[in-house]
C-alpha cells in the first residue's frame, strides 16, 4: 500500500536499510497487565448528572466546499458514517485570525505529562498543542491521516515504516528552544511509554497505556526522517492504537529531565506542556479560564486559521446558558439536547450541530456463581436481553436525540449495521408480538429467577439523572418477562463490586467511552474470557476465537467483515456480561458566523485547527 508523498520503491528502500544497516534499538516487553479495567460500572468514569460534553467536542456539519481538504490517504475505504444535519455555514473562504471561546470544567484535569493522563479534557488540550506521528482524519470510520509523519507504509504485518515532515520543530521556548524534531524522539517516546518508570526508576502504574506499547518489539531510526517500527507478531490494534491513538502525542524528552516529577505530582503548569501542535496554553487560573494562543511556526501551511482558543470554567449548564445568551462564549453543549430549542426560539439564526455521545447505556449481568446469582442460568440474560424496551430507555434519556447500539456504538462507520437492520432483531423491535411475550414468559419461568424475581440496580447517578427510569424500565421488564422485577441504586463502585462476585446480577446504566472507532480493544478487554476488564464472567469460546482472529488482523476492513460476519451475530445471540442499549446525541449551537469542522464521538480536538471566524 502507497501513502502520499513517498513512493513504493523509497519505502522499499527504507525498510531495507532499516533492516540492514540502522542504528536500531530493541524494546524488551516488559510485563504488565493491558490498561486498568474501565468496566462499564466505575465509579472514576462515571459521568456528572445530566451528562455533558466539553465545549471542545462541540459537533458540527458535514464539511463544506470552503473547508480545506483533508489529508490525503490510501487507507481502506470505510462506509461513510451516518448523515448529520445540515446548517448553513459561514459563508465565503476561511479567514485568519479570531478567537474562539468555549466552556468546560476545567476541574476535569489530571496532568500535563500525557503518557500518564486519563481524563477527557487534557487529552483535547493534548490535541491542541501536541501531535501524534498519524491521526484521524474521521474518528467514526477510523480513517487515518499523517500527522508528524507524513506518509507511512506496512511492508509486511509487522513492521511500520513511517516518513517523518520535513521542518517541524518543537516549541521555542524552555527546554526545546526551537529545535529540530527528529526520529529519535520518536523512540525516546515509545521507550519512555514500555518502560513505565517514574523519576527515581521505579515502576509507575500511571504509565496507563503501557501495555499497548510493550507489543513494540523494537524501533529503528534508518535516519533523522526515517523510522521503522516493529511489533512481536501480527498486531491488528497496533496502528490505531499505539501509532495513531487517541494518547499517543509526542512529548520533546527534555521536559522530562528539565521537569521531573512535576509532570506528574506539581501543580497544573503550562510551561509544562511541550509540542509541536497548532496552539500554545499561554494561561491556566484554575476554575477560571484556559487560554490558547496560535503557534506560528505550526508546520501545516495557513493553519490555524484561529488565533486564540479561550475555555471558560463553566461547569453548570445556567452558567453556560446564561453565558452563551450574553455572548460571552460562542458555542454551547448542553447536557440536555432540547434545552438548544430555547435558544433557537430566541436566536433563529443560530446553527445547530450534533454528534454522538461517546459513552454508552448499558445492561450488564453477572454471571458469577454468587450466593442466589439467578444468571447462572444464562438463559435469563438471553431474556432480559429480549425483553428490554430499549426505545423507551433511550426515550426517556435523550428524548428524539439518541440511536439504537449493537455491541458496536451505531456511529461507528463499517463496523455496526444501520439501524434499520438492528430494528428489526429480537430486543431491538419497538415492541413484542403476543407470540414473543408468551415465550419470553416461558422462558423466565424456567429460571432461577421465576419464584425470587430480579433486582435492577442503577448508578445513583443515573437514577437522580432520569429519575424515575429505573422504575420504567424495571416495569416493563417485569411484566415481559412475567416476573417481579425491583428498582434500586446504588454507588458505581458497589455495583462493580457486586457485578465481580454475583451480588449485584442485574445492572443498566452509562458506561465508558469507546478508545476509537474500532471496538476490537474494547471487546478484548471487557467481552474476551481472559479480559481484564470482563468483570461479568463472559466466556463463550466462539467470541474468543473471533477475537483471537482479529487480534492479529492487521488490515481494518478484513477486521470489520470478521466483525460483521462472525462476531457480531455472536454477540447478539450470546449477550455478554454487557450490552448496549443506545447512545444519545450532542447537540450544540453557534453563531452564523463561526465555521467548525466535523466532530465524531471523541478524540479529534485537533480539528479545531481548521476551525475559523467569518467576522
Amino acid at each position: 500500500m502507497m501513502h502520499e508523498r513517498l513512493g513504493r520503491r523509497a519505502f522499499l528502500r527504507a525498510a531495507g536499510r532499516a533492516g540492514v544497516g540502522a542504528v536500531g534499538i530493541a524494546l524488551v516487553g516488559c510485563d504488565g497487565d493491558d490498561d486498568p479495567p474501565q468496566p462499564a460500572v466505575q465509579e472514576a468514569a462515571a459521568p456528572d448528572p445530566a451528562p455533558e460534553a466539553p465545549a471542545a467536542s462541540a459537533a458540527a456539519p458535514d464539511a463544506q466546499p470552503q473547508d480545506p481538504p483533508p489529508e490525503t490517504t490510501d487507507a481502506p475505504a470505510a462506509d461513510p458514517p451516518p448523515p448529520r444535519p445540515r446548517v448553513e455555514p459561514a459563508s465565503g473562504d476561511p479567514q485568519p485570525g479570531g478567537m474562539l471561546r468555549l466552556h468546560a470544567s476545567l476541574t476535569d484535569i489530571d496532568r500535563f505529562d500525557i503518557h500518564r493522563s486519563r481524563f477527557p479534557l487534557t487529552q483535547r488540550f493534548s490535541a491542541l498543542q501536541q501531535s501524534r506521528l498519524l491521526r484521524y482524519s474521521d474518528v467514526n470510520s477510523g480513517a487515518i491521516e499523517g500527522d508528524l509523519a507524513e506518509a507511512w507504509e506496512t511492508p509486511d504485518a509487522e513492521s511500520y515504516v513511517l516518513l517523518l515532515r520535513r521542518g517541524v520543530r518543537w516549541w521555542p521556548r524552555h527546554p526545546t528552544e526551537g529545535r529540530a524534531f527528529t526520529a529519535e524522539d520518536v523512540r525516546a517516546n515509545i521507550g519512555r511509554q514500555i518502560a513505565g518508570l517514574d523519576g527515581d526508576g521505579n515502576p509507575d502504574p500511571l504509565f496507563l497505556r503501557k501495555a499497548q506499547f510493550t507489543r513494540t518489539r523494537a524501533v529503528d531510526v534508518v535516519d533523522d526522517l526515517t523510522v521503522v517500527l516493529r511489533t512481536d507478531g501480527p498486531v491488528g490494534s497496533y496502528m490505531a492504537s499505539v501509532i495513531a491513538g487517541p494518547w499517543s502525542f509526542l512529548q520533546a524528552p527534555e521536559a522530562w529531565e528539565a521537569f521531573g516529577a512535576g509532570l506528574r505530582d506539581g501543580p497544573l503548569d503550562p510551561g509544562h506542556y511541550t509540542g509541536t501542535g497548532a496552539f500554545q496554553m499561554q494561561r491556566l487560573i484554575p476554575e477560571g479560564l484556559a487560554a490558547f494562543g496560535a503557534n506560528d511556526g505550526y508546520f501545516r501551511d495557513g493553519r490555524p486559521h484561529l488565533l486564540a482558543i479561550e475555555f471558560a470554567h463553566l461547569p453548570t449548564a445556567a452558567g453556560q446558558e446564561a453565558a452563551y445568551r450574553d455572548g460571552d462564549i460562542d458555542i454551547w453543549s448542553p447536557g440536555d439536547p432540547a434545552a438548544v430549542d430555547a435558544v433557537l426560539a430566541d436566536r433563529p439564526d443560530d446553527q445547530v450541530a450534533e454528534q454522538p455521545l461517546g459513552f454508552p447505556i448499558q445492561i450488564g449481568f453477572s454471571y458469577h456463581e454468587g450466593p442466589g446469582n439467578p444468571f447462572v442460568d444464562r438463559r435469563l440474560a438471553l431474556a432480559v436481553h429480549r425483553a428490554l424496551d430499549r426505545h423507551a430507555i433511550l426515550a426517556r434519556a435523550y428524548g428524539p436525540h439518541a440511536g439504537l447500539s449493537g455491541p458496536a456504538p451505531w456511529f461507528a462507520a463499517g463496523w455496526s449495521r444501520d439501524a434499520a437492520a438492528l430494528g428489526e432483531l429480537a430486543g431491538y423491535r419497538p415492541g413484542l408480538s403476543a407470540d414473543e411475550s408468551a415465550d419470553l414468559h416461558t422462558l423466565a419461568a424456567s429460571t432461577p429467577a421465576a419464584d425470587g424475581g430480579l433486582t435492577l440496580t442503577v448508578p445513583d447517578l443515573f437514577e437522580r439523572s432520569y429519575p424515575g427510569l429505573a422504575a420504567q424500565t424495571a416495569q416493563t421488564l417485569g411484566a415481559r418477562l412475567g416476573i417481579p422485577v425491583r428498582p434500586a441504586a446504588a454507588r458505581y463502585s458497589r455495583i462493580a463490586e457486586g457485578l465481580g462476585d454475583g451480588s449485584v446480577p442485574l445492572f443498566l446504566g452509562w458506561g465508558p467511552a469507546a478508545r476509537d472507532a474500532d471496538p476490537m480493544l474494547d471487546l478484548l478487554d471487557g467481552v474476551h474470557s481472559e479480559g481484564p476488564g470482563n468483570w461479568g464472567g463472559f466466556s463463550e469460546p466462539a467470541v474468543d476465537a473471533a477475537l483471537d482472529e482479529m487480534a492479529i488482523t492487521v488490515d481494518r476492513a478484513e477486521r470489520q467483515r470478521l466483525y460483521r460476519e462472525t462476531l457480531e451475530p455472536l454477540l447478539l445471540e450470546a449477550p455478554s456480561w454487557v450490552v448496549n442499549v443506545g447512545h444519545g446525541v450532542q447537540r450544540s449551537v453557534h453563531g452564523p458566523d463561526i465555521w467548525l469542522p466535523r466532530f465524531g464521538f471523541g478524540w479529534d480536538g485537533h480539528h479545531f485547527e481548521r476551525a475559523w471566524r467569518g467576522s
